[in-house]
């Protein structure tokens, strides 16, 4: 801004910079005081979350402060130099929000942090990105898996986390061992150097429930049954929920969900319970929690629902915006697929004893965000960035 003095007036011209399309009008005028109210318009760009002004120009998704300059937020009162230049340039901080990105492994938790969480009654979806800073509307957008290229629904929930609204459905093969993340390496297409192979090791080591040696066959079942895909996603449709098999993702045993490091998960502690940290989820991204931060029974106390168990059924926000559906579960013991569009079941990273592991479970007459279920059984996984 160029300052001159008119009497006792300064003149000014304040402006806003930015690559974006939607920026605020160039302020400018003359000021008697040395003050001058900044423009209060927020401006908007498509993957990207606005943070504050800077008098320095600052890379997407830094600081002000690490650039060296001032802050100064929409509306703010600015101190214009009684004897210097006053054409100024303020510069649009950006933090990359969940618009930004395209793949699954590009997530991380300032980009989820910088999306705007909405509130618990929101059940208008934003798949544009246009109404960011609006918290009646769910951020939703479409990211894909580059492990095996599938694509799914990811949104912004009001736990303040971005999960999965789509089941995994990353296929796996028979006989090759599960192996867990190697945290030391990554690959070109910045995944971490693994990827599940298969549900159930072969008779090499320790099966994915018990060892081998322990004699309980009762536990194990058939690995054949346990490919999932095309094995279980036959033609049709799912009553309630009006998706086609291929749209349910596929069904894992506990082994698979925690990429084989949970098989031989037993009760630990006064609790029963033990969590798992690595799993079959993308890099990234994890299984849910049984209680506290990042859990099932957190996500259902956001949307008002019961975080224990309750002898009655809901549906509501589990279908909107949650996206939870119904696909009913494997049947180890007779090779079955059990409840189909009765019944959700969701694994958790907890196991709570050597035959079993918490799951979320919901359906017509009951609600189960605290649930157990058999490590043997085939359920549905849902991941949430970490």
């Amino acid at each position: 801004m160029t300052l001159a003095a008119t009497g006792n007036a300064i003149d000014y011209d304040i402006a806003y910079v930015d690559a974006a399309f939607d920026m605020p009008e160039l302020t400018h005028g003359a000021s008697t005081n040395g003050q001058v109210t900044l423009s209060d318009e927020v401006p908007k760009r498509r993957g990207y979350t606005f943070i504050e002004w800077c008098s320095k120009e600052v890379a997407v998704d830094a600081t002000c402060a690490s650039a060296g300059g001032t802050s100064y937020s929409p509306g703010a009162s600015y101190t214009l130099s009684s004897d210097g230049d006053n054409n100024v340039n303020l510069y649009a901080v950006w933090a990359t929000n969940l618009y930004g990105i395209t793949t699954m492994q590009e997530m991380t938790a300032s980009i989820c942090n910088a999306t705007t969480t909405p509130a618990g009654s929101a059940t208008q979806i934003d798949t544009t990105g246009l109404h960011t800073s609006d918290t009646s509307y769910v951020p939703r957008v479409t990211l894909i898996d580059t492990r095996d290229h599938n694509a799914y629904l990811v949104s912004k929930l009001a736990d303040g986390h971005c999960w999965m609204s789509q089941n995994l459905a990353l296929e796996l093969t028979e006989g090759v061992p599960v192996v867990a993340y190697d945290f030391s390496s990554t690959t070109g297409d910045g995944t971490f150097d693994y990827t599940p192979q298969n549900t159930t090791q072969t008779s090499a080591g320790p099966h994915w429930l018990q060892d081998a040696s322990d004699g309980a066959q009762s536990y194990r079942g058939d690995k054949d049954k346990y490919i999932g895909g095309t094995d279980i996603a036959v033609a049709g449709t799912i009553s309630n929920t009006g998706e086609s098999y291929e749209k349910i993702g596929i069904l894992y045993n506990w082994a698979a969900a925690t990429a084989q490091t949970g098989e031989q998960a037993a009760a630990t502690g006064s609790s029963g319970d033990q969590v798992i940290p690595t799993s079959i989820c993308p890099k990234g991204w994890r299984l849910p929690a049984n209680t506290g931060d990042y859990s099932f029974s957190t996500l259902m106390g956001s949307y008002g629902l019961p975080t224990t168990s309750q002898s009655q059924g809901y549906s509501g926000q589990l279908q909107n915006p949650m996206n939870f559906n119904r696909p009913g579960y494997y049947y180890w013991i007779n090779g079955a697929l059990e409840i189909r569009g009765a019944y959700g079941l969701f694994w958790s990273s907890v196991g709570d004893s050597s035959i079993g592991a918490r799951s979320l479970g919901f359906g017509s007459s009951g609600f189960y965000p605290q649930n157990g279920s058999s490590k043997g059984h085939g359920l549905s996984v849902r991941c949430l960035a970490v």
